[in-house]
């Protein structure tokens, strides 16, 4: 699985420039470093996800979920209200 979420990574990092204003984007990325336990990185995809479609509840599920692996529970308690 390593060797996938990388050839993930690296497809979805070259593209990012030219789509930096796409939901999909930044949110795949986020869940690509959130499986590779890369928490800071994923949570800044996250975000910028959430900038771009804050309705989305997907998004706010992800960032619940990097906040607790960080052991940031009253954080992670916020995102998924």
């Amino acid at each position: 699985m390593r060797g996938r979420l990388q050839r993930g990574q690296t497809l979805l990092e070259s593209a990012y420039p030219e789509n930096s204003g796409d939901f999909q984007f930044a949110y795949n990325l986020g869940r690509v470093h959130y499986f590779k336990k890369e928490f800071p990185k994923a949570e800044e995809y996250a975000r910028r996800a959430i900038a771009l479609n804050p309705n989305s509840a997907d998004v706010y599920v992800l960032l619940g979920q990097i906040k607790l692996k960080q052991n940031q529970v009253g954080d992670a308690q916020e995102d998924f209200h």
